[in-house]
């Protein structure tokens, strides 16, 4: 089992939103489409970006060793979420004998998000 934590404050993101190629290098196209459909809501982003982190986090490696935000997406299914792992992520998650992945978010000011990986 292992367990990642992020914290985000949601204001961070607010220049992200308007920045298209900031956009991209952090989120998959899905996500942005499901980004668009809530009105690029600066929550949404910051609560995706913490729930990546959290994933990174809980591989082992955070995304300064070789897991990018891309390899991890994040969508959305009647509030459950849902993390597909990509590429370097799904590597090392399959690597370390990894089969569930579980993630709680919340939001106020922050974006908190859970891992547990088991």
């Amino acid at each position: 089992m292992a367990v990642g934590m992020d914290i985000i404050e949601i204001r961070r993101f607010e220049r992200v939103n308007k920045n298209p190629s900031l956009l991209s290098a952090i989120f998959t196209k899905e996500e942005i489409l499901y980004i668009q459909q809530n009105d690029w809501n600066t929550s949404v982003l910051s609560n995706i970006f913490a729930i990546k982190e959290a994933v990174s986090k809980a591989l082992g490696c955070g995304f300064s060793q070789g897991v990018s935000p891309l390899d991890i997406e994040v969508s959305f299914c009647d509030k459950v979420v849902k993390v597909n792992l990509l590429r370097n992520a799904k590597k090392i998650f399959e690597q370390k004998g990894f089969e569930k992945i579980d993630v709680s978010v919340s939001n106020g000011f922050v974006s908190i998000a859970i891992c547990q990986i088991l």
